[in-house]
């Protein structure tokens, strides 16, 4: 991996570029028309866009008009802050694989409405940014499933890795996700990131990668460490 060349755009390297604060963060303030709540969020591995749970009905309850152009603030409500400007498409829990993967990174929701957030512009630190710099498709989705399986086999490395990285002092770690940038953790203070030291773009990448990350390097697949 020590030969990589740069990856431009959704899956830069670069620590300050938009894409990875999407990334390397799980929730943040979402405004709607003038109230601001708090929101976990998870990204959708066929789009790359945030989704979150909305109110369904009740004051809370956005209207189509103010569904149209939400700001999702990563990580808080701040100028400093990414500031994407979103239109939302809703979503149907039966059938669209991310409010599962939304339970499996935050636990049960209390609302019953999911809406992908459509990136339409971005700011941050006054700078504007192209969507496309930012939002794209995982490249690793099909692959993603089974490498949380292979490491998750693995769960006291991926408890220490939890513990040394992202929340010190948990005593619970499950990988449940996987990107071009690194690996989402999920603890008991909530889920965590652990960077890779290069952008993975493919499968054979990130298995080395996640390998480096656990320190289990040179096994071969699907060969746990004892």
């Amino acid at each position: 991996m020590e030969g990589s060349l740069p990856v431009p755009g959704p899956f830069s390297a670069d620590p300050g570029s938009p894409g990875r604060v999407l990334r390397g963060h799980h929730g943040g303030s979402l405004r709607i028309a003038d109230r601001v709540t708090k929101v976990a969020y998870v990204i959708d591995p066929g789009t790359g866009c945030p989704v979150v749970p909305l109110a369904a009905d009740g004051a809370e309850a956005p209207t189509d008009e103010e569904a149209s152009s939400l700001v999702l603030m990563i990580p808080d409500e701040d100028e400093a802050s990414l500031q994407l400007l979103c239109s939302a498409a809703d979503l149907d829990a039966r059938t669209h694989e991310s409010p599962d993967r939304h339970m499996i990174y935050h636990g049960p929701s209390r609302e019953r409405r999911w809406a992908l957030l459509r990136v339409e512009a971005a700011r941050m630190e006054n700078k504007v940014f192209d969507p496309l710099l930012i939002v794209a498709p995982n490249p690793l989705r099909v692959a993603e499933a089974r490498l949380c399986k292979r490491f998750n086999a693995m769960a006291e490395s991926v408890k220490d890795l939890a513990r040394r990285v992202i929340f010190k002092g948990t005593d619970v770690g499950v990988m449940v996700g996987v990107d071009p940038l690194g690996i989402d953790v999920r603890t008991r203070f909530g889920p965590g990131r652990a960077w890779f030291a290069h952008p993975a773009m493919d499968a054979a990448a990130a298995e080395a990668a996640i390998e480096f990350l656990l320190g289990v390097s040179g096994l071969g697949a699907g060969e746990p460490r004892e």
